[in-house]
């Protein structure tokens, strides 16, 4: 729940929140650190890496007054163009770990905005990457 002011417009209320799933394939576990309110990263415990698979779900909304949601980072959708008042997005991805630094990834994305008056938009994206954690 968060709201933007700008002077001499009215307030915006943005609601948002995500949803992530996760199972490792191979066995691994990650490490809950209460302290930060997180999880720690896949150390893999076999000699060929951990395989991991994930789902996540975030959904955001805009009471759609001043366009918050402008030039927000949905693939395939050029924001800039458009007030978003709505934006969910739904991602299923495969990780590797080959070891505790380095993170494969190979996702599949379908994201949905409500353009407003410009209408809608639900694109979808093949990603891949690599991560270093150093």
């Amino acid at each position: 729940d968060a709201r933007f002011h700008e002077a001499g417009d009215p307030d915006d209320a943005v609601k948002a929140y995500s949803v992530t799933a996760a199972y490792a394939l191979t066995g691994e576990t990650r490490p809950y650190k209460p302290g930060m309110a997180s999880y720690g990263g896949i150390t893999p415990t076999h000699g060929y890496g951990a395989w991991e698979i994930a789902v996540r779900y975030e959904d955001a909304r805009n009471d759609g007054n001043n366009g918050v949601f402008t030039g927000l980072a949905l693939p395939g959708v050029k924001a800039a163009l458009a007030t978003l008042d709505k934006v969910t997005l739904l991602t299923a991805g495969l990780n590797y770990y080959p070891n505790s630094r380095v993170r494969f990834e190979l996702q599949f994305e379908h994201g949905k905005a409500d353009l407003g008056k410009a209408g809608s938009a639900t694109p979808n994206t093949v990603a891949a990457r690599a991560q270093l954690v150093f």
